[in-house]
Parts: structure tokens; C-alpha cells; sequence
């Protein structure tokens, strides 16, 4: 007799597959959870909007219409925030589903056995979960069966930040604005890295060691370029955007004109191909000259000023790109990638001394550019796959630390940290003289070749030059600065190195905000943990560098620590890759029996990374917020000129003009490159070592004697002599006085009546 035909076999696997795609299914616990956390996402951004929106009115409120909206927009979000959830939930492929075999090994069908058509076997055991190249299923790789990731499911979470205003116990529209940009900058992070997690890898993906065998040529698979320091698309992009907003807002903030003090000093140096004090800085007073005929439009002293800005946007550039290198080695995202190497730039560039020597003629700033140059080569050379590629790199170095150290001797402190982390990076390049002996030769030809204009221009007679400049003796005196050698170190000692260590809160809180100090010191301590070499380099050089500057007796202590501001930038940038995921650990979910408390782990650590990335780029824009107003100020500064133009002009003919230092230089600018009252003689009166400034600026009045008129840029009132007001500056008349000789200006008034 003919049976019916048997009914296949249909597993709880079965049903449940099918009720999903019908979508009869309820929700589990953890995904009403979610859903409802979805909504509390939402409520806050509602809360958010209404407060804002109320505050935008301007006008009192009734207290209950207030709430009734606050509850509305609650509410409306909660049940967005809930739609989203779900909608996310949704759109996110589901894993496969392998039921249970009958008769074969479990969880596999082979192909026509009546089973699940086009599930196959894995080849291998780590291959669990994903199908090959033309088995009949899907044609892509895709990751094992793991739903859809934490890190996907909360990627609205920064939306929470927002809660920080609504919380917010008063008006304040700054904080507002301030909190909306933090949690844009988080959300953008974020939504980054959900598409990383997205990937076919699952967001792992293979970083190279921290330190790559070297060996005489390359073999197998080439990592990417951007991991052996060249950049992407976007990378260089990023560093075009760098370098065009830094030079804009350098340009907008620039000083205008001729300036006091060493700056006045540099502005005629590099016009006149003069020497400038100790230790002379030549390769600057080229460089200078040749950007000041380049550039068609300004004063001379304008452009040298404008020079600062090119060179500190340059240095802005290489700091990122540094802190690039040295977060990808450390396994962070592309995200976080470039989001590091911006916040490392901003941070430097909204520093306050380096945007003040960015806009005025200065040697710090080039300092600064050379480290940063540095910075970013010995990144390079820790990349670097192959020695032919590490010789290379070694090369620029050595040329780099030889114009350092030409152009500002004291970056020898932080370049013994340079070569200590070469050397630790490959130990044996110590041994290997035919590596380093051209490193050697070029670096030390650069160094010296730019020395070689001091005596030239010297036997010259350039402008400012001491007389005995060509000679050896003379040279050595100037490049080496010995007059100074007396200041260096002055306050190593027990009795002021205390109150000198006291200082350094206060310099560096100068500079950066409390945020961003707090950042720059978990990112040296994380690098102690992660990579004690990349932190031996920075912290290291910080506090050698710092050390020498507070113990050296001089008032510029802040600019003197200039090229010690990159070491921190680059801190700050390494911090949210110090926090984020390691491919190790991410591997780790993977596994088992750690695939659940790796995956919260890993979107723990990604999101703080996250979190903190963009809390760096926020402290950074309000640094740079909290300083450009006082720049914007000085953009339009005139003082110089407005203080020693007048005295200058109206000097009686032949006159002697007495100034201190401030006051001189200006004065050499306006008579030698502007050709403003060539008869008129400026004499810089110098401090004596025993002797009080007074008498000093009475000595030279006596040496000057009664046949010529004498003028001061500062009042002194000396015996037999009145200091008769002569525009900003005094004319000294010996007495009696029977008529005054300045074109005053009677005021009419009464004091003390």
C-alpha cells in the first residue's frame, strides 16, 4: 500500500528562523534593555532641544509651561530614541543560522544531503562561521557568527554627553555650544568606528610589532603604506587643512610691523644681512633675508614676522603626522588615527608662547620646526620595514639635528633623547659604522657650513657684528655664547632650584589649560606602560629640556621652553590610542568562553578612546578660544614704531639717542633699512657687571659731553641736567634752563586743589 510521504524533520532552530523573518518573535530581555537605553539616548537629546530652544527666546516662562515642554520633548525622544534602536537592530545582518545535523558531524550539511541547501563545512578550525569563494552561499568573507555588535547597538551613545547642559545650573550659552561640540566631535569618532566594526574582519585588523625585524631587502606581503609612514588620501588632506587654517590664523594675527628687543634685532639682522647676539643664529638670518625678497607686499620687518607663521604651520604638520605614525604602531583606529594627530596639532598651535612666536620674528619658532621634523622622522625610522628604508630616514635625520643644532644649540638637550631612541630601536646600528658614518658626515655639514657666514660677514662689517668676529677667537666667543656661560645652570643649586620647581604649574598652566595638562600626563604614563621607548623619548626630553631652562638666568623662561611644547602635543594625541582597542584583545572575542566579556571590554576601552579624542580636540579648540582674543588685539599693535618714530624724527641734528635695549633695536630697524634719520646716532646703553644701570646711562651722558644734545629714551634725572619731555623720549639740557625747547603743549589744570 502506498504511505503518504514523510514530513521533514523541522528543529527549534527551524521555527525560530522562521518567526524572525515573519517577525513574530518578542524581544528578548537584553534587546528590550537596549531599546529602552535607546530612549533614554533620545530623551536627552529632547531635553537638550527644549532647554535651548527655551533659552533661545529670551523671555520668562511660565514654570508649568516649562515643564509640560520638557516632558513632551522627554517623551518624543524616548520614542525616536526607541525607533532608532530597533531600526538599527534591524538593518544589521543576522548571523547564520546552522542547525544541527542528522547523521553527520553536528552543524554541518554537505552539500545535496537534503539538509539546509549551501551550508558547507569550514575548511579549517579558525575558520568557523565563514563560508568560501564559490561554495554556493555568499561570495563575501564574512566574520563568525557574532549578531550585531555592542559597539554598533550603542553607537548614538555620545548623544549622552549633551546631559552635561541640561544638568547645568544656569544660562550659559558658551557651555552649550561647548557641550553640542563635544558630543558632534564624539559622534563623528563614533560613527567611524561603527563602520570599522562593520568591516569583514569585524574591526580587527593586523597592526604591525612595535618593533619590525630589519632585514637587508623586503620579503612577502608589503604592509600598507600609510604603516610604513607614507599617508592616505585623507591623511594628506588632513594635513593640507592643517597647515591652510594654522597659516590663516597665524596671518589674521600677525604683528604688523617693527617690533622691540631681540625681535626688532632679528627684523634688521635679516634685511641687512647683519649678526644677531650669541650664538649669532646665521641659517635664520638667511633664511629670513631670502623670504623677505620673496615676498612681494609688507614692510621687511611685516614679512619676517610672516615667516613665523609658515614655519610654525610646518610644525603643526610634522607634530601630526608624527603622532599619526606612532598611534597607528599602537593599534588605534583610522579614526582616532587622524582625529590624535589633529588634537596633537591643535593643542600645540593654541599653545600661548607658540602662537605669540608665530606672529613675531623670532628663533624659537624655527627651534620648534626643527623638533618637530625630528619628531616625525624618528617616527618614520621606528616604521620603517627595512634597513634600506631605516638608512634613508637616517639620513634626513642626521641632516635635521645638524640645522638644529646650528641654528638653536640648546635642542642638543632633547637631541641626545633623539639618538638614545634610534638606538633602541635598533640596538645594532651601534656596531655598524658603514650605516652611520654618512649620517654622520652630512648632519655635521650641516651644521657647520651655515657657521661659515659669521666670520665672512663678520670681516664684512655687517650690521651688528663685534669687531673681532673673523678671527677664531672671536667666532668661538660668539657661537658659543660664552658671555652666557655664567647663566646657564645658575639656579642648579639647593637654595633655588626649589623655588624655580614651584614655577612650573604656572608655565605650563600658561600654555594649556587644565585639560589638556591632565591628558598630556596620562598619555607619558600610558606610554610607560605600552611603549617604554616612544615614552623614555618625550618624557625624557621634556624633563631635561625643562631642567635647563628654569636653571637658566634669563626672563624669557616660557619661550625657552618652546621646544618642549611638541613632547606634550604629541602626549595629548597618543592618549586615545593608549585607551582604544589592541588587535590582540579584540582577537580574544573570537574565543568562546571570552567572546561576551571581550566584547564589552573592547567596546568599553573604544569608546572611552572615543570619548577622550574628542575631549582633547574640544580643550584644545577652547585653549586656542581663550587666547585669540588678546592676539586679535596685538594684530593691530603699533607700539615700536609709535614709541621711537616720533623721538627720532624730531631729534635735533646730529644728536645722540641713549636707549636701552627695547628701544634700540626698533630705532637701528627705522635708520638702517628705512633710512629714517641716518644722522642721528643710537647708542645701546649695556648693563655692567658691578655697576647700577643709573650709572651706567650717567656715564655715557658725561662721555658725551655739553657740545651735542643728548636724549633718553627713559627719565633719569642726573646733577646739572633737566629732562626736558622731547616727544615719547626726554632731551637732557644742562642747567640753568632759561626756555624750553620741545613743542609742548600748555595744560590747563589744577592738581591738589
Amino acid at each position: 500500500m502506498l504511505s503518504s510521504p514523510r514530513k521533514p524533520l523541522t528543529t527549534n532552530a527551524d521555527k525560530t528562523e522562521v518567526k524572525q523573518k515573519r517577525g513574530l518573535t518578542s524581544p528578548s530581555p537584553i534587546e528590550r534593555s537596549e531599546a529602552t537605553l535607546g530612549g533614554v539616548v533620545g530623551a536627552v537629546v529632547g531635553l537638550f532641544l527644549a532647554r535651548v530652544a527655551l533659552e533661545t527666546a529670551d523671555r520668562p516662562w511660565p514654570w508649568l509651561l516649562v515643564i509640560a515642554i520638557a516632558l513632551l520633548a522627554a517623551l518624543i525622544g524616548f520614542v525616536l530614541g526607541r525607533w532608532f534602536m530597533n531600526r538599527d537592530r534591524a538593518l544589521w545582518p543576522s548571523p547564520p543560522s546552522i542547525p544541527p545535523a542528522r547523521g553527520g558531524e553536528e552543524g554541518v550539511h554537505p552539500p545535496g544531503s537534503g539538509g539546509e541547501e549551501g551550508v558547507h563545512p569550514p575548511a579549517s578550525k579558525g575558520e568557523a562561521g565563514m563560508r568560501s569563494p564559490g561554495s554556493g552561499g555568499e561570495e563575501r568573507l564574512r566574520p563568525p557568527a557574532r549578531g550585531v555588535p555592542i559597539g554598533v547597538r550603542w553607537r548614538r551613545w555620545p548623544a549622552l554627553l549633551l546631559l552635561i547642559y541640561v544638568l547645568w545650573p544656569r544660562r550659559d550659552p558658551l557651555v552649550a555650544v561647548s557641550v553640542a561640540a563635544l558630543a558632534l566631535l564624539a559622534w563623528l569618532l563614533n560613527e567611524e568606528r561603527c563602520a570599522w566594526a562593520a568591516t569583514p574582519t569585524g574591526g580587527i585588523e593586523a597592526q604591525p610589532p612595535l618593533n619590525p625585524p630589519r632585514g637587508q631587502g623586503g620579503g612577502g606581503i608589503a604592509p600598507p603604506r600609510e604603516q610604513r609612514g607614507g599617508r592616505s588620501a585623507v591623511e594628506s588632506l588632513a594635513d593640507g587643512v592643517v597647515f591652510a587654517a594654522a597659516l590663516v590664523v597665524y596671518t589674521v594675527t600677525v604683528a604688523p610691523d617693527v617690533l622691540p628687543a631681540d625681535f626688532g634685532e632679528f627684523q634688521l639682522v635679516a634685511a641687512r644681512l647683519g649678526v644677531a647676539h650669541p650664538p649669532g643664529f646665521p641659517l635664520y638670518t638667511l633664511s629670513g633675508h631670502l623670504f623677505i625678497h620673496l615676498l612681494p607686499w609688507g614692510t621687511p620687518a611685516y614679512r619676517l614676522n610672516l615667516m613665523s607663521g609658515v614655519l610654525a604651520a610646518g610644525t603643526l604638520v610634522f607634530v601630526a603626522r608624527a603622532t599619526r605614525l606612532w598611534a597607528r604602531r599602537l593599534g588605534a583606529s583610522p579614526a582616532v588615527v587622524i582625529a590624535g594627530g589633529l588634537a596633537a596639532a591643535l593643542t600645540l598651535g593654541s599653545a600661548t608662547t607658540f602662537w605669540a612666536q608665530a606672529t613675531i620674528a623670532n628663533v624659537r619658532t624655527p627651534a620648534a620646526f626643527f623638533a618637530a621634523v625630528a619628531f616625525y622622522l624618528l617616527a618614520r625610522f621606528a616604521a620603517a620595514t627595512d634597513r634600506h628604508e631605516a638608512d634613508r630616514v637616517l639620513m634626513w635625520l642626521s641632516l635635521t639635528l645638524g640645522l638644529a643644532g646650528g641654528h638653536y644649540p640648546p635642542l642638543a638637550f632633547i637631541g641626545l633623547f633623539f639618538v638614545a631612541y634610534v638606538l633602541a630601536i635598533d640596538p645594532h646600528l651601534a656596531v655598524q659604522p658603514r650605516r652611520w658614518w654618512r649620517p654622520l658626515l652630512l648632519g655635521s655639514a650641516a651644521l657647520l657650513l651655515p657657521l661659515a657666514y659669521l666670520p665672512i660677514r663678520g670681516a664684512m662689517g655687517a650690521p651688528l657684528a663685534p669687531d673681532n668676529l673673523a678671527s677664531v677667537e672671536g667666532f668661538l666667543q660668539h657661537f658659543l655664547a660664552r658671555g652666557f656661560f655664567g647663566d646657564m645652570f645658575a639656579f642648579a643649586n639647593a637654595a633655588d632650584l626649589p623655588h624655580r620647581l614651584v614655577l612650573l604649574p604656572t608655565l605650563f598652566r600658561f600654555q594649556f589649560n587644565v585639560v589638556l595638562l591632565v591628558v598630556a600626563s596620562l598619555g607619558l604614563l600610558g606610554l610607560l606602560w605600552r611603549d617604554w621607548r616612544l615614552f623614555v623619548l618625550l618624557a625624557g626630553g621634556l624633563a631635561l629640556h625643562t631642567f635647563v631652562t628654569i636653571t637658566y638666568r634669563a626672563p624669557q623662561t616660557v619661550e625657552y621652553l618652546m621646544p618642549a611644547y611638541p613632547s606634550l602635543a604629541i602626549a595629548v594625541g597618543l592618549l586615545p590610542s593608549l585607551i582604544g582597542n589592541r588587535a590582540r584583545d579584540c582577537e580574544m572575542q573570537s574565543r568562546p568562553h571570552t567572546a561576551k566579556a571581550m566584547e564589552l571590554l573592547c567596546f568599553l576601552r573604544s569608546r572611552t578612546s572615543t570619548l577622550v579624542c574628542a575631549l582633547a580636540l574640544w580643550a584644545a579648540f577652547l585653549n586656542g578660544w581663550s587666547h585669540a582674543p588678546s592676539f586679535i588685539e596685538l594684530a593691530s599693535d603699533y607700539t615700536a614704531r609709535e614709541s621711537v618714530g616720533p623721538l627720532l624724527e624730531r631729534a635735533p641734528v646730529d644728536a645722540l639717542i641713549l636707549a636701552d635695549w627695547r628701544w634700540a633695536t626698533p630705532l637701528w630697524y627705522l635708520q638702517q633699512v628705512e633710512g629714517v634719520r641716518p644722522d642721528v646716532e643710537v647708542q645701546y646703553v649695556y648693563p655692567v657687571v658691578g655697576e647700577e644701570y643709573r650709572e651706567s646711562w650717567w656715564r655715557r651722558v658725561r662721555e658725551a659731553g655739553l657740545g651735542r644734545s643728548v636724549l633718553l629714551t627713559h627719565f633719569y634725572e642726573f646733577p646739572g641736567y633737566t629732562a626736558e619731555p622731547w616727544g615719547t623720549g626726554f632731551l637732557l639740557r644742562p642747567r640753568p634752563v632759561a626756555e624750553l625747547r620741545a613743542p609742548l603743549v600748555l595744560f590747563e589744570e589744577t592738581f591738589g586743589g
